[in-house]
């Protein structure tokens, strides 16, 4: 195998979250005197952590609303991070068949721990081998802190890791690990956005991964 592990970014990548994303931050918007955003707002806001996504929506810099904002949301979403949130259509047998190939699976998320585990757990039931989202004490993606503890976990060397995400962020994550990066289309940015930054490792369907690393 060209690889021994698959580590994979969640919103975007894995689940479609757009929708339970929005439907938190407009909540803590619309409670606190904020208008509305939509959807391709909520989306491209999306990627650096959840704190980033209600700076970004709100346009707020005093740090006490900035607050006060980011409590609402979390109070929100909370009880409403499944609601529409799924799986994008054929990558739960693309993650099968790494699964039985022998691949060992990670997830690395910005999204808070408890959530990407929560999320994992639900939509892709006892198929991956490590879980982490925000962790106290480590850098949130770009950094390499949170990949570095997956490889750990998982026991792989970076030389035997793949990285596959949607975002610049991501894009920057691989690089910074000294991973190989695998870029999606179907997710939270572009070809066109994802073409714009340089990058040309790019796959449109899940079922590519597979052809990509030579299953």
């Amino acid at each position: 195998m060209k690889y021994k592990g698959i580590i994979f970014d969640l919103d975007g990548t894995l689940v479609d979250t757009s929708i339970d994303l929005l439907n938190a931050v407009n909540y803590a918007l619309k409670r606190n005197g904020f208008n509305s955003i939509t959807k391709k707002e909520a989306i491209l806001n999306t990627g650096d952590g959840m704190l980033n996504l209600i700076k970004r929506s709100s346009k707020c810099d005093d740090e006490n609303m900035i607050n006060k904002l980011f409590n609402d949301f979390k109070e929100y979403y909370s009880n409403h991070y499944l609601d529409y949130s799924n799986r994008y259509d054929g990558l739960i047998d693309v993650v099968k068949e790494l699964k039985n190939k022998g691949y060992k699976l990670g997830v690395v998320s910005n999204k808070r721990d408890e959530f990407t585990k929560e999320i994992i757990s639900t939509l892709y039931t006892r198929l991956f081998d490590y879980v982490t989202g925000e962790k106290e004490g480590l850098k949130l993606k770009p950094s390499p802190d949170l990949v570095d503890l997956c490889l750990k976990e998982l026991n792989i060397s970076k030389e035997d890791a793949l990285f596959i995400g949607d975002s610049y962020t991501d894009y920057l994550t691989g690089i910074n690990s000294k991973v190989d990066v695998l870029m999606v289309t179907y997710g939270f940015r572009s070809k066109e956005f994802l073409e714009s930054k340089g990058i040309n490792i790019l796959i449109d369907r899940p079922e590519e991964i597979l052809d990509f690393i030579g299953e």
